[in-house]
Parts: structure tokens; C-alpha cells; sequence
């Protein structure tokens, strides 16, 4: 009775790897393996050695990773890392990326936040995109700090409500606009401070009172 061999050889990238700056904060990796695996990307800030890592746990040939939320105009090392189904792992050369703080020619244009709207523990924005870019809208990410703790929701309608706020903090919001090509665009101007209560003049409209925000 004979044993079947066991697998030893790590997963490779067949054909050519893809990492860009696909938008202000982020960038976009792309590649097929030789066979089914996880994987994962990390990059390094050239300044300052901080690190950022995204992955997926999904076994996959094709493999599309995004790491977000990167300081803009640095440059980056990033390397990948790939692990098969027999825990054979293979981790690429790092390639560095350089993101200029700008959106990508092709990415959406910068949302524009129409209108606001609060209460206890809630926060609506509607918001709008001019163009696309070279591509449909796919996504929006909205995201809504208090300076220490910052919430994010994504969607695909043009309004998005955060909910379980805290209603004795300030919050100042801002959106971008994600197509279907991959690209980002750079985030909206960010809302005044919002406190989730209840409105200190519930007769004046709140849209009005953002309006009047962005005239100051």
C-alpha cells in the first residue's frame, strides 16, 4: 500500500501582479494564483515603518485586496502573501506604491453632502456625485468621527443613516464615492460637528442649518 505524495509546493502569481494607487487612501491589489488559496497583502509606510494589512480567508485563484485608510502622499512597500489548502506559503518581493494624496484619473468625483439630518443617537446624510468617472458607481463609504472613534458604513443608495451614536459627542462626517473599475474619489468636505440629540430649534430645517454651516 502506497501513500499519496504530499503537497510542498507553495502557490504562485501566474501572469502579472497589479498594485496601484486606486484612490487617495487606498490601494487596490490584484493577481491570479496557480491554485486555490488565502491570501494577503501588507504595506509598509517608507517614512515611518508603520504597517497596514488586508485579506481575504476565501480560497481563491483570483484574488482582488484592498487596503484603505492609508496616509496620503507616501510611498509604500507592499508584499503578498498567499497560503494553499496544505499550508504552503509564498510571500512576493515587496513593490512599492506612492499615493499622491489625489484621486486617480478615472475615480468619481468628489461627493457633495446635501443635507443632514439628526436626533438622538442618529445621523442621516444625503449626498451626491457628479460624475462617475470612467466607470458606474458602485459604492459610497461614509464615515463619521468624534476624534477618537470613527464609525463606517457602506452603501449603494445615496443616503445613509448611522444609528447607536452617542449622543453626548460630536461627530463630523464625510463620504466617497467608490466605481465599479475600482477607483475612489477623494472624500467630501467633512460636515460640521454634530451632536445626535435632539435639535436645539426643531423648527428650522436642519438641511438649512448645514447650508448655513458651509456659507461660514
Amino acid at each position: 500500500m502506497t501513500s499519496s505524495a504530499t503537497d510542498t509546493t507553495p502557490p504562485r502569481i501566474i501572469g502579472s501582479l497589479s498594485v496601484t494607487a486606486s484612490g487617495p487612501d487606498q490601494i487596490s491589489v490584484s493577481f491570479t494564483g496557480s491554485e486555490y488559496a488565502v491570501s494577503e497583502v501588507s504595506c509598509i509606510d517608507q517614512n515611518n515603518g508603520g504597517s497596514w494589512t488586508a485579506g481575504s480567508e476565501q480560497l481563491r485563484t483570483r484574488h482582488r485586496l484592498l487596503v484603505k485608510g492609508l496616509p496620503g502622499k507616501t510611498s509604500y512597500r507592499c508584499a503578498i502573501t498567499q497560503i494553499d489548502t496544505s499550508g504552503n506559503k509564498r510571500t512576493t518581493n515587496s513593490q512599492v506604491v506612492t499615493l499622491s494624496g489625489t484621486a486617480p484619473s478615472g475615480a468619481p468625483t468628489q461627493p457633495v453632502i446635501s443635507n443632514v439630518e439628526y436626533g438622538v443617537g442618529f445621523i442621516t446624510l444625503s449626498f451626491s456625485v457628479q460624475s462617475s468617472g470612467n466607470a458606474p458607481l458602485e459604492s459610497f463609504t461614509a464615515s463619521c468621527t468624534d476624534g477618537t472613534e470613527t464609525v463606517t458604513k457602506v452603501t449603494t443608495e445615496t443616503a445613509i443613516t448611522f444609528t447607536g451614536l452617542d449622543s453626548t459627542k460630536t461627530y463630523r462626517c464625510s463620504v466617497n464615492a467608490t466605481n465599479t473599475d475600482g477607483l475612489s474619489s477623494m472624500d467630501s468636505r467633512q460636515t460640521y460637528g454634530i451632536t445626535p440629540e435632539e435639535p436645539t430649534l426643531p423648527g428650522l430645517p436642519i438641511w438649512l442649518l448645514y447650508e448655513a454651516s458651509k456659507a461660514n
